[in-house]
């Protein structure tokens, strides 16, 4: 059997030609096939049956090497994730920007910023085509209400409006209303009354279009500023966009606030961590059939608000947080099918007030934080750095670096892999710079 019979065979075995380096295999397999077969012609017989053994072992081993050596690289590993970059946006009109969602014309809606009163009453837009921010439209508060409104959740609608829903205002109260955004005008309008004040809540879009809001802290000091004691909440209400309307739901089973709340791939709403009396590893599922949320297995570990991910795989990736001994650098993995909880690989080191975004290719990628405790490695305080999650791997792997180091920022998604850093804390200074990782 000659090298060009050989050269067929690994075509069909491998469904592709040898590219041209295969001419030295030609020439290996030659020089070592038919010397085998000139002696096997004046061998014992014995020896005859062996040669053409010994033979096919050969073309064995040589379609292995061919598949191994002269096949792409990309057909014999994954692809090393890239590290990306950050890159400057202008500075941003004011500071205390603590909200932001992605709009479906591809703009940030960015709330909470700072007017000349230090009320945190203005919003703002950050556009990718210019990369420039511009003020917009002035927060309502609700009817007889005043004085800014910091930490509410934003939630993008079905028809492309946004729900701003409860929050803090300026003296620390948890606010119990809520307005409607509007990108065609521009404006914010009145929404109506939530059944109860409520901030470090969470606010799930549904399949149908409403919005689920989860728990958080309500009463007179819910914003920490020491007026009063806040209250942790267990319960739960449906905002109806057709109605315009809130009302109540099930309730949980654990009061809880700086949860991470995650709509999973059959409708249902994962609900985890936060803190109670001290932080939580329990978790609940909110069915939207039942208008229940029911108990499944607490995480591996206790986290207060850990960044929440679902993955294309369907599995939600849980990182990060506030433990029992600091910032957090474990992260687990959440599977629907099986309701349970898993650990994955570690972060390089401790994130708390971090952003995690989806990436476009799967990889998920971590930024900044600040680092205290026991699982910093040598990076305490505000962080720059980032990391790569790779969920075929489990692995955490370093990419690029902020260009200032922060914390307690907002993030967004902008597509293609390009993320949105606003504004933040360092070194007790609030910010108001923003950056773009481009992956």
């Amino acid at each position: 059997m000659g090298a060009d019979n050989l050269e067929s065979q690994l075509k069909d075995w491998f469904g592709r030609p040898l590219p041209p380096e295969s001419d030295s295999l030609h020439r290996a397999i030659d020089d070592i096939v038919y010397p085998q077969v000139r002696r096997r012609k004046r061998a014992p017989w014995p020896l005859r049956w062996g040669a053409p053994l010994a033979a096919s072992l050969i073309v064995v081993v040589a379609g292995v090497l061919a598949a191994g050596l002269l096949l792409p690289a990309a057909s014999r590993s994954a692809p090393t994730p890239q590290p990306g970059t950050f890159s400057p946006t202008a500075n941003l009109p004011a500071v205390g920007w603590d909200s932001a969602v992605t709009l479906q014309n591809g703009q940030v809606l960015l709330t909470g910023g700072r007017d000349e009163n230090g009320s945190a009453s203005l919003a703002a837009l950050f556009d990718p085509a210019t990369g420039s921010y511009q003020l917009t439209g002035s927060l309502t508060l609700g009817v007889g209400l005043s004085g800014g409104r910091s930490r509410p959740s934003l939630t993008l609608l079905h028809d492309g409006r946004v729900l701003v829903a409860g929050g803090r205002d300026d003296s620390g109260r948890a606010l119990a209303t809520a307005e409607i955004y509007d990108p065609a005008t521009g404006t914010f309008s009145n929404a109506g009354a939530l059944a109860a004040g409520r901030v470090d809540h969470t606010a799930t879009l549904l399949r149908d279009g409403s919005v689920l809001l989860v728990g958080g802290r309500s009463g007179p000091d819910a914003g920490g500023t020491g007026s009063g004691e806040p209250s942790l909440l267990s319960t739960a209400e449906i905002y109806d966009p057709s109605t315009g309307r809130f009302t109540e739901t099930g309730s949980l089973a654990t009061a809880r606030a700086d949860a991470a709340a995650t709509l999973l791939g059959d409708g249902r709403v994962l609900v985890a961590g936060g803190v109670g009396d001290t932080q939580l590893a329990s978790a609940e599922i909110y069915d939207p059939e039942t208008a229940r949320f029911s108990a499944t297995s607490p995480m591996s570990v206790a986290r207060q608000a850990p960044t929440a991910t679902l993955l294309p795989n369907g599995r939600v990736l849980l990182a990060g947080g506030w433990g029992t001994d600091g910032s957090l650098s474990s992260a687990e993995l959440f599977d629907p099918a099986s309701s349970t909880f898993s650990l994955t690989g570690s972060m390089d080191t401790g994130r708390y007030q971090y952003a995690s975004q989806l990436l476009s290719d799967g990889l998920v990628v971590v930024i900044g934080g600040e680092c205290s405790g026991d699982h910093c490695s040598g990076q305490t305080g505000p962080l720059t750095s980032s990391e790569l999650y790779d969920p075929s791997t489990g692995l955490f792997t370093p990419a690029a670096s902020l260009g200032h180091a922060r914390y307690g920022f907002v993030s967004a998604s902008l597509g293609g892999g390009s993320v949105l850093v606003v504004g933040g804390q360092a070194a007790g200074e609030s910010l108001n710079s923003g950056e773009l990782y481009r992956h």
